[in-house]
């Protein structure tokens, strides 16, 4: 349950997700995980889950460059040294 700062209001965070300024997402990307009031409209970064924002943050972060370093790896390194 996330818990709106300003107005108070507690609603569930999955309803929560998405809809809110687009100059936001394009700030924030993908990664983005601020949630709108449905109650007042007011946009805040999200409390919810088991590592919080940051901690998504950095997971994807890490997956995405472990993916793009195998990828690397896979193309240009593996060929140039040999079977």
């Amino acid at each position: 349950m996330e818990a709106c700062p300003k107005c108070g209001k507690r609603f569930p965070a999955p309803k929560a997700r998405g809809g809110y300024a687009t100059l936001t997402i394009f700030r924030g990307g993908i990664l983005d995980t601020k949630v709108r009031c449905p109650g007042c409209g007011h946009v805040f970064q999200g409390r919810t889950g088991f590592l919080g924002p940051l901690g998504l943050k950095f997971v994807v972060s890490a997956l995405l460059l472990a993916a793009l370093a195998l990828v690397l790896y896979l193309m240009l390194l593996k060929p140039l040294l040999g079977p």
